[in-house]
């Protein structure tokens, strides 16, 4: 099977044995860092990223499926992904050769396969990775529905739901960390 234009095959890189694809085209993980749809991202002119007091902004005067208006901060990992666009026109895409939908998600299902990935990956797992991120850094539930443009709150709250997983998942490590045997041994040294 060969790839799509646009995307290098997954890699096996050696931190302890880890997997990571290795992506040319850098549009899916600007998403993983803005949250935007890929039909928002492929309609992303230069003239949406506007300067504010407050720093950088994506204007999404209406996002595709929703077609409400979303301002999303231009965070400093969403800027390294993007292209540089010194000699664009305001009028130009800014990710002019982004794949279309359906040869990304091929793409990515490849380099899921290739990385011995089960789950299924495809160009939305981006908002999703956006969504988990935001809440697992500490972002509150309201303020990531309104940055992936939901219209309602219960959308967001599966990804809520996956960052309680995680959160008890890491409390979980601690099972056994002090034990019987530790906590009297902690008592003969005093």
């Amino acid at each position: 099977m060969q790839l799509q234009p646009g995307y290098a095959p997954a890699q096996k890189v050696g931190l302890s044995g880890v997997l990571v694809a290795v992506v040319e085209h850098v549009d899916v993980l600007f998403c993983c860092f803005t949250g935007l749809r890929h039909s928002d991202m492929v309609a992303l002119r230069w003239k949406d990223i506007q300067k504010t007091d407050d720093g950088e902004v994506i204007h999404v005067p209406s996002m595709q499926k929703t077609k409400r208006p979303v301002i999303v901060p231009l965070g400093i990992q969403a800027r390294k992904w993007l292209p540089e666009g010194d000699d664009a026109s305001p009028d130009d895409k800014v990710f002019a050769d982004a794949p279309t939908l359906g040869c990304a998600n091929r793409a990515l299902k490849h380099m899921a396969k290739r990385a011995n990935i089960g789950k299924t990956v495809s160009f939305h797992t981006s908002r999703h990775t956006f969504a988990t991120m935001t809440l697992t850094a500490g972002g509150d539930i309201y303020t990531t529905s309104k940055l992936l443009g939901h219209s309602n709150i219960h959308t967001t709250e599966i990804y809520a739901d996956v960052v309680m997983d995680k959160k008890a998942d890491a409390v979980n490590l601690m099972n056994g960390l002090f034990g019987k045997e530790q906590v009297q041994k902690s008592q003969r040294v005093r």
